[in-house]
């Protein structure tokens, strides 16, 4: 069962912990989370650490969200994605959207 996405914030940045499945089903909560972090103009770190499946719903949030940011003159983080979740981002172009950070955030 997918975990629903957490938040922690600083002054600095907001901090989206994701775990589980991001398909269909939790993409929506994945995008609420994503649009209250950027709605302080702030920079958003997406912390992909436990993401066991990325679908094509929740592409299509990520990259969504990287345009909002880039629109509000702020930013979107990837950090952490384990391996098929790279491989899916990759292949969905969005390495080159998104700034992907293997180890740190």
């Amino acid at each position: 069962m997918a975990e629903l996405p957490t938040c922690g914030e600083s002054s600095e940045r907001r901090v989206v912990n994701v775990s589980g499945d991001i398909d269909r089903g939790t993409a929506p909560v994945l995008e609420q989370r994503l649009a209250a972090g950027l709605a302080g103009a702030r920079p958003v770190v997406v912390d992909m650490a436990e993401v066991e499946f990325l679908g094509v719903a929740g592409l299509e949030v990520l990259a969504d969200a990287d345009s909002r940011a880039r629109a509000q003159g702020t930013s979107l983080h990837v950090v952490r994605p384990p391996r098929d979740v790279g491989r899916a981002l990759s292949a969905a172009g969005l390495h080159h959207l998104l700034r992907l950070s293997p180890l740190s955030t």
